[in-house]
């Protein structure tokens, strides 16, 4: 079982850096935010990981997306923000 460890120093840092910063401080961020923004909004920005990844796949790797499909479905989640938003009041902080 230890012939499957990672033998490289690279190795063991991409991996600590996936583990500390990818998911330790994503996670975080995520609850975090989680705690600052109503459950529609939340629900809605949980699917946003999709077209958020075709984007960051067409960006950085320059692989050949359907734009119009990727436009379409990033509209649908900016509406279903919007109409997830619609009954929210927002308060206004009072004055010392």
């Amino acid at each position: 079982k230890a012939d499957f460890l990672p033998q490289a120093p690279l190795q063991w840092g991409v991996l600590v850096f996936l583990g500390l910063v990818s998911t330790a401080l994503g996670m975080y961020w995520w609850n975090k935010g989680a705690c600052l923004v109503n459950g529609g909004t939340l629900a809605v920005m949980n699917n946003l990981h999709v077209p958020v990844g075709l984007l960051l796949n067409l960006l950085i790797w320059n692989q050949h997306e359907p734009l119009g499909r990727l436009a379409l479905g990033g509209l649908v989640i900016l509406g279903a923000v919007w109409i997830s938003r619609l009954g929210v009041r927002r308060t206004v902080p009072s004055p010392l």
